[in-house]
């Protein structure tokens, strides 16, 4: 009895085959699970904090002429304690090239020759919204080793369409 069962469960395994948890199986859809180029003129994440925390970030990419793009950063912030407030808007990186997988936004640019800087942009899905980080590798020219520098842009980001940034109010 027991070599009847063996017999009939090697052979339902044998005739189900084996599942692939790999992207093989959808080799036959162009670009699947592969980085994507970004095809958008605009693409603007923002989170506008003022009434709760006094801050404003906006990470804004722009699509030149030639097809790369610029990253802009905005931060904006009124200080409880002071009452001041501060609103400025700095170029980070140009001549981005940028993919998209998955939701998932990779811009990088490599100046190391002429400027001595690599640049990478990423900008992912989370629980909470987008995060966008800015990574800097350059090569220190007097003790030749590489310098890596992160800068957070901004945590728990909205995608935005462009025209809904052009009406966020100034900081007063």
């Amino acid at each position: 009895m027991k070599a009847i069962l063996s017999l009939v469960a090697v052979m339902s395994l044998a005739a189900c085959g084996t599942a692939k948890n790999d992207d093989s199986q959808a080799s036959g859809f162009p670009g699947f699970n592969r980085p994507q180029p970004v095809s958008d003129d605009v693409l603007i994440f923002a989170r506008d904090g003022r009434p709760v925390d006094g801050a404003l970030d906006v990470v804004t990419l722009n699509r030149t002429e030639e097809g790369k793009y610029d990253l802009t950063h905005r931060h904006a912030f009124v200080s409880r304690m002071t009452g001041e407030s501060s609103d400025k808007t700095e170029e980070l990186a140009y001549g981005m090239d940028c993919t998209e997988r998955f939701g998932n936004y990779t811009c990088s640019v490599d100046h190391r020759p002429v400027d001595g800087a690599l640049l990478v942009l990423s900008i992912e899905q989370g629980t909470f919204g987008y995060s966008a980080t800015l990574t800097s590798t350059y090569v220190s020219r007097q003790t030749g080793e590489d310098i890596v520098t992160t800068q957070e842009l901004g945590g728990s980001l909205e995608q935005v369409l462009p025209a809904i940034d052009a009406n966020i109010p100034p900081v007063n």
